[in-house]
């Protein structure tokens, strides 16, 4: 790549995903499929320097170039890190999943407050929250962008109560945060009766889109991450996919043109399968990015989480021997060397090809073998491999995403930030509880 900006913390290659194009011309209609598509790359990446250059990128991206609106709450998070116990956050969809994505990154950090989702509304889990909590040692943040979420209000009621009955009313404003948009809702005036401190949630940003924002960065914070390595990470992606013109080089506007060209030829079903545990729950973030994004109009590219090396004894037998619908986005960090060492157990008999491996030598043994599994099976795919799990890293990982997603929405000629089917199921929701009143 010429560009001197290059993202330090993706290493891409995606020759492989070239596997089922057209080659030589030899298929006039597959040719003639991708040049559309790339023109129309193009003009979205044009589409995307003009909003640069005048100042008007879309919210979710220009945040990643702020570094100001974390100012106002790092005292705050800093605060809930250095006190508290225990976290919960209550949210779901985009208000949670951000989060649940990066916070991986604290596990080992014995002196982060243990994170709590209430995320549904499975009683097992509200009611195992509250067993396990001391409400004196717990921070609440309440995450819903309309102040509307049914899910959230359900469950900052139950904890509402739970705190009232042991800390008393005047404690729940040192104990709660919302973080919502700035006009009138339930959850507006719940923080109002409370005295409870709320941030804004910028209007003009979606849940699936709002990682960079205040929405993902503060429960980061306040579980003791570097936020502002996330956002340099993911302004990195950025920049280059605004300087790189040529789709070949701008792996944003690559991988949108080659997952819609699979999605136009047969293959609508894209596996994301990263090899590493730490990347599992942001598998989940990028399925609802792209499954409220592009699942419209009756067509979209469908997301689906996959997770190696367990899904090679659950789910490689249908991705190479079912259906030719599926395209493929592996996620790999060399491993090779890392983790104990397999040693023989003197007088047993074992596997003698493992001996002396390392842990990290079998995960990476395990992603080669898939890898040439696919491709042997003459599936589309692609490698992103990252040098480290971190928070520049996610970062960066998130843009791309999220980039890609808009782009691909361009080329199918979708609106990539509404969402009309999540609204009709809310609706029938409602309707229901109110008959069962």
């Amino acid at each position: 790549m010429k560009s001197s900006n290059k993202p330090k913390n993706i290493m891409y290659y995606s020759q492989d995903m070239t596997r089922a194009l057209p080659q030589g011309g030899e298929n006039a209609e597959d040719a003639a499929l991708m040049r559309q598509l790339e023109t129309a790359a193009h003009a979205s990446l044009n589409g995307l320097r003009e909003a640069s250059e005048k100042g008007e990128l879309k919210p979710f991206l220009r945040v990643a170039r702020d570094t100001e609106d974390m100012k106002a709450c790092e005292a705050l998070a800093k605060h809930v890190y250095a006190t508290f116990d225990h976290l919960v956050l209550v949210g779901t969809g985009g208000s949670s999943l951000g989060a649940k994505a990066l916070s991986v990154l604290a596990e080992d950090d014995a002196r982060a407050p243990t994170l709590h989702l209430l995320e549904n509304v499975d009683p097992h889990t509200t009611q195992r929250v509250l067993e396990t909590i001391d409400p004196a040692k717990t921070f609440c943040l309440l995450i819903s962008k309309s102040g509307n979420t049914v899910e959230v209000l359900a469950n900052t009621h139950v904890l509402l109560a739970h705190f009232t009955r042991t800390l008393g009313q005047e404690a729940i404003k040192d104990h709660f945060l919302a973080i919502t948009e700035p006009k009138s809702s339930p959850l507006k005036d719940i923080s109002r009766h409370f005295g409870m401190p709320t941030l804004d949630h910028d209007p003009h940003i979606g849940g699936r889109y709002s990682v960079l924002s205040l929405v993902g960065l503060l429960p980061a914070a306040m579980l003791g991450l570097d936020v502002h390595a996330l956002r340099r990470g993911a302004a990195q992606v950025l920049e280059h996919a605004l300087v790189t013109r040529e789709v070949a080089e701008n792996y944003p506007a690559l991988g949108a043109t080659l997952q819609t060209y699979h999605m136009r030829r047969g293959r609508p079903i894209h596996v994301l399968m990263p090899y590493c545990d730490r990347l599992a729950t942001f598998s989940y973030w990028y399925r609802q990015l792209v499954a409220e994004s592009l699942g419209k109009e009756h067509t979209g590219i469908t997301p689906l989480a996959s997770f190696g090396a367990v899904d090679q004894h659950s789910m490689l037998q249908l991705y190479n021997d079912g259906q030719a619908d599926k395209q493929f986005t592996f996620i790999t960090l060399d491993q090779t060397g890392q983790g104990p060492v397999i040693a023989p157990v003197k007088g047993v008999e074992s596997l003698p090809h493992i001996m002396g491996k390392t842990i990290g030598d079998m995960m990476m043994a395990m992603h080669h073998g898939t890898i040439q599994s696919v491709a042997a099976h003459g599936h589309p795919l692609r490698v992103l491999r990252v040098r480290t799990v971190d928070e520049a890293t996610l970062g960066a990982l998130m843009m791309h995403f999220m980039l890609e997603t808009i782009i691909s929405g361009e080329l199918m000629q979708i609106d990539p930030f509404n969402q009309p089917a999540v609204e009709e199921s809310k609706r029938f929701a409602r309707e229901y509880l109110e008959r069962t009143a």
